[in-house]
């Protein structure tokens, strides 16, 4: 009998004010949600937040472009000048290459304590400690709003819905001009006296994040000279944000030159190389032919202008999303020093706890909204720099003129008591994940299973298992990291694919790391408008992406043994 215990679509995944996931429990409600079919459109209550404005957010918006705005005007709310301006720059620069400059224009809303909300003429002036909010604006004609979204989606640097929230609760105190604020926008508990970025339990908890951090990328080392430091470590409102600002501090050197994107990495790290710059060096794959190619490209760049190699930096993930395979970072380290390149690194799959990777880059970066929180409810990068490494006070010195927080105080909190037991939380998933890669696996074509349906699993264990392995964290010789969570299943037909993913009796909606298992179809959500060239470097659309998370294994495995008995009866009803 199969279960049915499906999540309505459009819920919250998790069933809290701030999730950051919303329920997709068909492959046709994923269909609907990419195509924007306006009833799935109306029930999606919850979504990945660079991709799904919260409705707190878009309240606190309605009641800025009420007060800002003239006919025609959207606005997006940011928590500092400097990312309301990166809006206004990108959206005016964007619609001058198509030959339509827009009107972008900026301004500043303070929120007092007593709920006045005050208009700044000028957006250069200070910010006042009399107030404890100051929302900065980037207005646009509303004609503009896919464009701007763009820039929200990739920088990732928009307000949080808590600090939404927060503005919202102290605007209730007064009337504004009879605008009602509805009681489900108030759900905020953050009373403290201090403005956003400066209390002290915010503080605290970001000092505790980094300090964590720090001591997790050590793996148990005695400490040392070169070893990360407590203000090494960066905090950013999301991964996004993080390797934005890991881009604008590598690009600086030499801003004629392209980046390198080696692996096929997560889509939206993807676009940000492809789209900046002078563009980016794309390699799919990720193999050992691509360095050969690389050096190549360097080579013939250095025969023109000796002194410059035509790169500034290599970005990378280990491993892939959603693909799975890790990089030769040995090899690629190898190659970065001979160049004189810098190496970014995403860790986010593999994670602090499973690998031992940063002697082999430069800039490290993870969005800690996946398993360093685990929670789904709340979102939250970091960005570490590698005091060994030949660029790091260059970049150092970079980050200290130039950063600022604007990780809101409340998701800090939430943050840090999220990741108090990342460690414990990381082996009971590794060891879940790979029972059930194990069971998927067993009925694959991987091992002579032509009828399932399943022609393979992508998962560290099997796939580029001599560059994972080489990165795993050990202990006196022996390996203590894990696989990870996450991992890919590719299916030989659509009908295999669909049934098994609508049968799942299991979470389904976007992000990973999540302490519950959630699974995700994968490709169209993240490459839905370029399936073809998504195909042809491996990521098909008939592929799934588990994220498992800690619920009781025999339970967990009854549930995807369901889904493979449906995807093994839908492969044989096909009529060839």
């Amino acid at each position: 009998m199969v279960p049915t215990n499906f999540v309505v679509r459009g819920s919250p995944i998790p069933p809290v004010p701030h999730a950051i996931s919303g329920s997709m429990p068909t492959w046709n409600d994923v269909i609907g949600y990419m195509s924007k079919e306006p009833s799935m459109m109306a029930a999606m209550k919850n979504g990945y937040p660079r991709f799904f404005i919260h409705r707190s957010i878009m309240k606190l918006s309605e009641i800025c472009e009420q007060h800002l705005g003239v006919s025609g005007e959207g606005c997006f709310v940011f928590p500092s000048l400097d990312a309301a301006r990166l809006c206004q720059e990108f959206m005016i620069a964007q619609s001058t290459m198509k030959g339509s400059p827009l009107l972008v224009r900026l301004a500043q809303i303070f929120i007092t304590r007593d709920g006045h909300l005050i208009t700044a003429d000028n957006v250069s002036r200070p910010s006042s400690d009399s107030a404890p909010v100051i929302l900065h604006v980037a207005l646009y004609p509303a004609d503009a709003l896919l464009l701007g979204r763009h820039f929200w989606r990739a920088r990732g640097m928009g307000i949080s819905s808590r600090m939404a929230q927060y503005s919202l609760s102290l605007l209730s105190k007064k009337a504004i001009d009879g605008f009602d604020i509805e009681p489900n926008h108030l759900e905020s508990s953050w009373q403290v006296d201090d403005p956003c970025f400066k209390s002290s339990q915010g503080k605290i908890a970001k000092r505790a994040i980094r300090s964590r951090i720090s001591e997790l990328l050590r793996h148990g080392r005695p400490v040392t000279s070169t070893d990360v430091q407590l203000d090494d470590v960066f905090l950013y409102p999301t991964g996004m944000c993080a390797i934005w600002n890991a881009y604008n501090v590598t690009s600086k050197a030499r801003p004629t030159a392209k980046s390198v994107c080696f692996g096929f990495l997560y889509s939206c790290t993807i676009h940000l190389l492809k789209e900046h710059s002078s563009g980016c060096h794309f390699f799919g794959n990720g193999s050992s032919d691509d360095l050969y190619e690389l050096e190549s490209i360097i080579k013939e760049e250095l025969a023109t202008t000796p002194s410059n190699p035509g790169v500034f930096a290599l970005f990378t993930e280990i491993p892939s999303n959603p693909l799975l395979r890790s990089p030769d970072l040995p090899r690629l380290r190898a190659l970065a020093d001979k160049y004189g390149i810098p190496i970014v690194l995403d860790d986010t799959i593999g994670n602090f706890v499973n690998l031992d990777v940063l002697s082999y880059v430069d800039i490290l970066v993870t969005s800690l909204t996946k398993i360093f929180s685990g929670a789904a409810n709340v979102t939250g990068g970091s960005l570490v720099l590698n005091p060994a490494g030949r660029y790091y006070q260059n970049f150092k010195h970079q980050l200290n003129t130039s950063f600022q927080d604007i990780y809101f105080d409340e998701d800090a909190i939430f943050m840090e008591y999220n990741s108090r037991d990342l460690a414990y939380r990381s082996s009971v998933i590794d060891s879940n994940a790979e029972a059930v890669c194990e069971l998927i696996r067993s009925h694959s074509m991987m091992v002579g299973v032509q009828s399932s349906g399943i022609k393979e699993v992508r998962y560290p264990k099997w796939t580029t298992r001599e560059q994972y392995d080489h990165c795993r964290t050990k202990v006196n010789g022996e390996y203590v990291g894990g696989f990870g969570g996450l991992f890919s299943v590719i299916f030989t037909n659509a009908p295999a694919c669909h049934a098994f993913y609508d049968t799942l009796d299991l979470w389904k909606g976007t992000t990973l790391g999540t302490d519950f298992t959630l699974v995700t179809a994968h490709t169209l959500v993240a490459h839905y408008s370029e399936l073809e060239w998504a195909a042809k470097h491996g990521v098909t659309e008939n592929l799934v992406r588990f994220s498992v998370g800690m619920e009781e294994l025999d339970g967990l495995l009854q549930r995807v043994a369901f889904g493979l008995k449906a995807a093994a009866e839908a492969s044989d009803c096909i009529v060839l």
